[in-house]
């Protein structure tokens, strides 16, 4: 998901060129010996944010009297702040980043006027040219990936590894690059007490399955009816929460499986992922769902697509199980919508029997 689109690669390679001959002087920059004000640019998606907990956690290990700033988007702010070593939130939804919730590009101006050169570091989670120019202006000494273009800019540009490693590894392979020890990269999210209790008052105090039907890209869905014929079967042994978005797909699913085992909540984005830590069991397509159920230790089924590597984005948690069908000629392919004409059919050859019986070895 990271890589560069074949079609851009020619142009960058130009500019690259032409960038690392005009400012090559950028990478003689030293490391910062004691910063004291540190910037992350996390301009994605809320599963994202949760994978970069662990990188946190050792980046204010390692600079522990430094200032946290975190740079991200209005949706991934509330789960920033139960995330262990933040000290400052700044929330914007980058006009490149954002799924027509832009906060415009008046507000990026406005940010750098108000932060130019005003970070001793800043490390940028996202390889996108437009997040690699942002972070340049903010802080004096940058880190980053670069593979996707303008990695000239970077003061100290990490080497992407062609073999497959985890994301939450290689976050951490950014620290690594400048000299800083790391842990084993465990996630981390810390509700508040007040919080569980809300949520587990709403729930109502049961053992639950947690059911995330829907992802940010229709070719991580798993068919409807696929979930009806799972759900079907859950309940006769565990109660099912869904906390769904899409009133369509819960009508339908509501419609077709009877059931008083059967509880459909509204949660905000804070409370939904302390449900899912509360849950004795997640079953999710790729979603945040799989990366907070592995922050929290609650065993998870991961519903995976041929769009991503699931070595690279699954549930980075031993408790877990993903379940992907790679025969797609595309795989992975990258595209939001599948390309094929009959589509999802990498998601169609997950059966709900399969999914059934992970489900009964992991509850």
């Amino acid at each position: 998901m990271y890589r560069i689109k074949t079609i851009y690669k020619p142009v960058f390679f130009v500019i690259d060129m032409i960038g690392y001959l005009l400012f090559f002087w950028l990478a003689l920059f030293r490391l910062p010996v004691r910063p004291t004000r540190i910037a992350i640019v996390r301009s994605d998606h809320i599963g994202d944010m949760i994978m970069t907990s662990s990188f946190i956690r050792n980046l204010k290990s390692a600079y522990p009297e430094a200032e946290l700033t975190l740079f991200c988007r209005k949706m991934s702010g509330s789960t920033a702040r139960m995330i262990p070593g933040v000290d400052k939130i700044i929330t914007v939804n980058f006009p490149w980043m954002s799924r027509k919730d832009s906060s415009g590009i008046s507000r990026i101006f406005r940010l750098l006027r108000r932060f130019f050169l005003g970070f001793d570091m800043v490390f940028d989670m996202h390889p996108d040219p437009r997040n690699i120019l942002f972070s340049r202006l903010i802080g004096r000494y940058h880190v980053g990936f670069g593979i996707r273009g303008f990695g000239f800019l970077l003061n100290h540009r990490v080497r992407w590894s062609s073999g497959k490693m985890h994301m939450v590894r290689r976050y951490l392979s950014m620290l690594k690059s400048i000299g800083l020890k790391t842990d084993d990269g465990h996630l981390e999210i810390v509700p508040g007490k007040a919080m569980k209790k809300k949520v587990s008052g709403i729930v109502g105090n049961k053992d639950y399955v947690l059911v995330q039907l829907s992802a940010g890209s229709r070719a991580r869905e798993w068919p409807l009816d696929y979930w009806v014929e799972l759900i079907r079967s859950i309940v006769k042994y565990d109660y099912v929460v869904f906390a769904e978005k899409d009133k369509a797909k819960m009508s339908y699913i509501t419609s077709h499986v009877k059931s008083k085992k059967l509880f459909h909540i509204n949660l905000k984005t804070d409370e939904y992922i302390t449900a899912i830590g509360i849950s004795k069991l997640v079953i999710s397509v790729e979603s945040l769902a799989i990366h907070a159920a592995s922050a929290f230790g609650v065993p998870v089924i991961d519903l995976h697509s041929a769009q991503t590597l699931k070595e690279e984005w699954g549930p980075f948690s031993k408790r877990s199980s993903v379940l992907q069908d790679r025969s797609c000629r595309y795989y992975p392919c990258g595209h939001d919508l599948c390309p094929l004409k009959e589509k999802n059919i990498c998601m169609k050859m997950i059966t709900p029997k399969k999914v059934y019986n992970e489900y009964q070895r992991l509850r």
